[in-house]
């Protein structure tokens, strides 16, 4: 089986290829960044040659989006992230139908569904839809552009949703959890009583795999993560523990916290902290008769075991 992978340089799309490639398959790395033995393509909308990188393509899995906009205008950030995001993923998959592509595999976001949960309301495969950002509609948009496409044509296609993605050379706020840690800075959550769904890395490309040939998998839309979620001080008290430091944690009431952030402009990276965001995956589980194959804790160790071989470098 030949797969190809699109952002295959990506935090997922690396791990993935060297899972698939380790399971004996046939890999096509697509990629924005250069190097050898494999498709360059710097700007997926544009691009009009796919019949070439998709020739003998059995399964496509598309990981490359759009995450992140400095443009401060609402309509041009949309249009931005609409242009790679949805049209570019809609030409990618016509074309994989061209190709004679059986299979189309989309990285989706959680997000989808909004940015938090109230408690004993976790999200499933079900849930209604909320996207709260240009980068959530976007996903949103494309899944529904992806739907459409196999309805027209021959093209099997497989949704993924995924909560926050972890593991080792993780970037962003859950490498910059991992710094204010380290350094053994005092952090005001320890009152927080929250349940945050998470995902660690090889958990996720393990079910990707899962999702290459089972028929059950067909035109499905699937929310993925680990076994249980995590609360904010748990997270927190579990990654300063591997890291052999006090997590020290303290309490405050949530509205100071919030009035800090609203202070520091940084509320919405403390909802990501404070609020619930759960998954029930327990349904995506039966249908896919697959589990993680690692736990949280462990997955959290080999993040935290990287961080510190970073650190001891320097």
């Amino acid at each position: 089986m030949l797969i190809a992978i699109t952002g295959a340089n990506g935090f997922v799309g690396e791990y993935l290829a060297k899972h698939l490639l380790d399971s004996g398959h046939a890999v096509r790395l697509i990629q924005r960044k250069r190097a050898p033995n494999v498709f360059y393509i710097e700007d997926i909308y544009s691009f009009d040659n796919w019949s070439k990188v998709l020739e003998g393509v059995d399964v496509v899995i598309h990981c490359a989006s759009k995450v992140h906009c400095f443009d401060n205008s609402s309509k041009n950030n949309y249009e931005e992230f609409e242009k790679i995001n949805v049209f570019g993923t809609k030409k990618i998959a016509i074309h994989a139908a061209k190709s004679k592509v059986k299979r189309f595999i989309f990285l989706s976001s959680i997000k989808v569904h909004g940015e938090k949960t109230k408690e004993g309301f976790p999200l499933n495969n079900n849930s209604s839809f909320d996207p709260k950002d240009s980068y959530s509609l976007s996903k949103l948009n494309a899944e529904k552009a992806l739907k459409l496409v196999a309805k027209e044509e021959e093209l099997e296609i497989v949704i993924i949703r995924s909560p926050l993605v972890y593991g080792p050379k993780v970037s962003a706020n859950f490498l910059q959890l991992l710094e204010i840690v380290y350094r053994g800075l005092p952090l005001p959550f320890l009152g927080i009583q929250n349940s945050r769904s998470i995902i660690y890395v090889e958990n996720l490309v393990s079910f990707i795999a899962a999702c290459l040939t089972k028929e059950s998998a067909i035109n499905k839309e699937f929310l993925v993560s680990d076994l249980k979620p995590i609360s904010t001080p748990n997270l927190i008290n579990l990654v300063a523990r591997f890291l052999k430091k006090e997590s020290r944690l303290f309490k405050v009431p949530i509205f100071l916290i919030y009035f800090f952030g609203f202070l520091t402009k940084k509320n919405n990276k403390l909802d990501k902290i404070l609020n619930s965001l759960e998954i029930d995956p327990y349904e995506t589980f039966q249908v896919m008769e697959w589990e993680p194959p690692y736990t949280t804790e462990y997955g959290i160790k080999q993040t935290v075991n990287w961080f510190k071989r970073i650190k001891n470098k320097f």
